[in-house]
């Protein structure tokens, strides 16, 4: 589970993603349309912590109602991924009871796959990302999984938005510098090919700022998708915290990409 500083910053970048997103898609693109034509959003979060994205974007409705005519997103968490139990715990005030809480990422592939792919080596020559890349994109998706809010096989219903941010420590300049080749970005993988599968509308992806994008936005734009990059600051929200991160949003119907200074 995260240290609080890192839950605020987190917490705060996403918040900031929340209103910078809104302009970029509001001014450029066709994904606002999007989200307003839809009455209710149904969202998921792979990578969901204890609620961070949840928590900036049930919390910065208020500070965006000027800049969309009064007009609210209703959101209905539909799941959330998370195997620390800690973590899961601290959901329970931002999330209802019919929410589902799956345990773990791997659990959405098909289990043949998943075994697949951890069987391939480490090299000298650092292709194991892409060998990964191979695999997942022929992986079958899993409809169930099992729930601990309800203890038991629950269905993987279908988002209309995602907001994940996935495991930093290879990209991080305090941490492994695995980047690409860490064995974390299979799961990261999965969350792609899970998605792009199952056609959900909105995706948006956050990490921290030396993220390589690329290895997100290419292969989305291979299954439809166009995106939004944007870099976001905590003090964009007013936290006094320097640590920035990037965010990618990807949405079938958006066409405009624009990076914010």
């Amino acid at each position: 589970m995260s240290d609080p500083s890192d839950v605020l910053v987190k917490q705060s970048a996403w918040a900031a993603a929340a209103l910078n997103t809104h302009h970029v898609w509001g001014k450029h693109g066709e994904a606002a349309s999007l989200l307003w034509s839809q009455k209710t959003i149904g969202t998921g979060s792979m990578f969901s912590g204890i609620g961070c994205a949840e928590r900036a974007l049930a919390s910065i409705n208020a500070a965006r109602k000027p800049l969309c005519e009064g007009k609210i997103l209703s959101a209905e968490p539909l799941w959330t991924v998370e195997c620390d139990g800690k973590a899961r715990a601290a959901q329970n005030d931002i999330i209802p009871e019919t929410t589902c809480k799956f345990l773990d990422i791997r659990h959405f592939i098909a289990r043949a796959s998943l075994d697949e792919m951890d069987s391939v080596k480490v090299s000298a020559a650092g292709k194991r990302f892409k060998k990964w890349t191979a695999i997942a994109k022929g992986a079958g998706v899993c409809k169930d999984a099992f729930c601990s809010q309800h203890m038991k096989q629950c269905p993987i219903r279908r988002p209309f938005l995602d907001l994940s941010g996935s495991m930093c420590t290879a990209w991080s300049t305090m941490g492994s510098g695995g980047k690409e080749e860490d064995a974390n970005s299979i799961l990261l993988l999965i969350w792609m090919r899970y998605h792009f599968a199952n056609g959900t509308a909105i995706l948006v992806h956050e990490n921290v700022s030396s993220f390589s994008t690329c290895i997100v936005a290419d292969e989305a734009c291979a299954a439809g998708y166009k995106h939004v990059q944007i870099k976001t600051n905590p003090s964009d929200v007013g936290v006094l915290l320097g640590r920035q991160r990037k965010q990618l949003g990807s949405s079938r119907e958006t066409c405009r990409t624009a990076v914010s200074k």
